[in-house]
């Protein structure tokens, strides 16, 4: 287990202060059940194998800062150690899902909303009235598709 925080405990921040390079890292998340994700510490070039560098070829999605944290440890307001990334709708079979509150996957100017990104989470958490629209939607996208019972702590 790591810690990929803004913090100053983090492993990227510990990295940069020993090695004097920026707080920057690359996380690659693997799709496949048989092959393992990859971190890269440092600006680069980050190389899969010996002499290929896959800097130019990623794609990524940027990190937002949330400028407000939201944990109740701090009574000054400060800026988050969680990554946020910028999500303008959700989509299931190519269709945007109807009835998401846009206020919710945006952050607003008092640190609230956004959409989180973690890896210590082991599946996606969605704000309730988001969920339900997911779930609603993503029922009726499998109209004629029979369910099985709920398995906790999922509802569809």
């Amino acid at each position: 287990m790591a810690g990929l925080g803004r913090t100053k405990i983090s492993l990227p921040s510990q990295f940069s202060s020993h090695f004097s390079f920026n707080k920057t890292f690359a996380i690659c998340l693997t799709g496949s059940t048989r092959a393992s994700g990859v971190v890269f510490f440092g600006p680069g070039p980050y190389q899969f194998l010996p002499n290929i560098d896959t800097s130019t070829d990623l794609i990524y999605t940027p990190l937002l800062l949330n400028p407000i944290s939201i944990a109740a440890a701090y009574s000054v307001p400060k800026p988050s150690s969680d990554y946020f990334i910028r999500v303008t709708s959700i989509k299931i079979n190519q269709i945007t899902v109807p009835d998401i509150d846009a206020s919710w996957i945006a952050i607003d100017h008092k640190g609230n909303g956004g959409t989180k990104i973690s890896t210590v989470a082991p599946y996606t958490i969605l704000q309730t009235s988001i969920y339900k629209a997911v779930t609603k939607f993503f029922k009726n996208q499998l109209s004629g598709i029979p369910t099985i019972p709920a398995v906790t702590p999922f509802g569809l």
